[in-house]
């Protein structure tokens, strides 16, 4: 659950006893090792790539959950990917742009539509009730995939009996209520008797870590040489390697528009209405070294690639940045940047150090 609800929810303790043996490692798992030693699921980052290149196995089919390939560095690069595939099918809210390109598109349905178990910190937890029934034809996610699991067959008897079972046997069983009975509650209830806090019991127990102390060089990574990479925190120039005197700015896309929830709601009108246009924001001494004032059009390039927007002078972000919301189709900041600047730990975008130029566009 993701969720310091106080009180253990064995959900990956499903993954693990159900997960195929003697498969291929996830996408992702060679390139970023750490991330894959300690998450155990693909870097979806590496998706294009492998879909493109076939390597270390190639990629026929995709069956997603709401992608979003805007938020995908160099996004153009994901969209070709798609568009290679054999197979695609998507799931989504809406007629997504990642959706158009799907072979089938199943719709989702939105959070209004669906309950739900949910754990909250203090050993509290209910089962969400809908709002309204589900329009249409759509369903919940795992909806979808319990009835397709079983029509394909999958050998995964859990997943094909459906959430409320699986929300019953690895979670609720321990606590000794069911399903139906958080169904009946208005408000979240204590199920769980939680531990109190007790200062300083991490000094007594140990961290979580391989020598129970706080590591600043990590054990768990000099362990593994072959990995190539520094157990140190050694500092790196996060910005990609574009000539500086070319490019002097630093290009963001890491900020959302408020209830936008990524880009998913950002072409309901009413969302949109927040940034009908996309504009960049720009601190005000760089708008007037640059001859820009509010609304005036300017032009953002990269060594990718060049989108033309709005600005909006203000002091909420520092001189020398550029901060364009990611999502608009008609400007998409994420296609101005490298599929290639990753975190080689992590596999995470370089959203925030981008270097790009800005200029002026006149424009009737």
């Amino acid at each position: 659950m993701h969720v310091a609800c106080g009180f253990p929810t064995r959900e990956e303790e499903y993954l693990y006893e159900n997960k195929p043996k003697n498969c291929k490692p996830p996408i992702g798992a060679g390139r970023f090792p750490l991330w894959d030693y300690l998450e155990g699921e693909m870097q979806a980052m590496d998706l294009p790539r492998q879909i493109l290149e076939g390597k270390p196995y190639p990629v026929k089919a995709l069956f997603a959950l709401g992608l979003n390939a805007r938020m995908f560095p160099d996004s153009g690069h994901m969209f070709q990917a798609l568009e290679a595939l054999d197979f695609y099918v998507d799931t989504d809210l809406f007629l997504t742009d990642s959706a158009k390109y799907a072979d089938l598109v199943l719709p989702a349905c939105s959070s209004f539509e669906r309950g739900e178990f949910k754990p909250y910190p203090g050993g509290l937890a209910w089962y969400t009730s809908p709002a309204i029934q589900p329009l249409g034809q759509s369903k919940s996610d795992v909806t979808i995939l319990t009835e397709l699991a079983n029509r394909m067959d999958l050998p995964d008897e859990m997943l094909k009996a459906g959430y409320d079972a699986f929300v019953q046997k690895y979670i609720l069983d321990d606590y000794g209520v069911t399903v139906d009975q958080l169904r009946q509650v208005k408000l979240p209830v204590p199920i769980a008797r939680i531990k109190p806090h007790r200062d300083y019991e991490a000094l007594e127990r140990g961290l979580n870590t391989p020598t129970g102390k706080f590591e600043l060089k990590s054990m768990v990574i000099a362990g593994h040489p072959e990995w190539g990479l520094d157990a140190l925190p050694t500092y790196r120039d996060p910005l990609d390697g574009a000539d500086p005197e070319k490019y002097p700015f630093v290009l963001t896309s890491g900020s959302r528009i408020p209830n936008a929830i990524h880009s998913r709601l950002h072409k309901v009108p009413a969302n949109r209405s927040l940034r009908r246009e996309p504009t960049a924001d720009l601190n005000r001494a760089d708008c007037a070294r640059l001859g820009v004032d509010e609304g005036d059009w300017i032009r953002i390039e990269t060594a990718r690639g060049a989108v033309t927007v709005k600005v909006h002078p203000t002091l909420t972000v520092p001189q020398g940045l550029v901060n364009l919301f990611h999502g608009y189709s008609e400007a998409d900041a994420n296609s101005l940047m490298d599929a290639d600047h990753l975190d080689p730990y992590s596999g995470f975008p370089a959203y925030r150090s981008t270097r790009c130029a800005v200029r002026k566009e006149e424009r009737r």
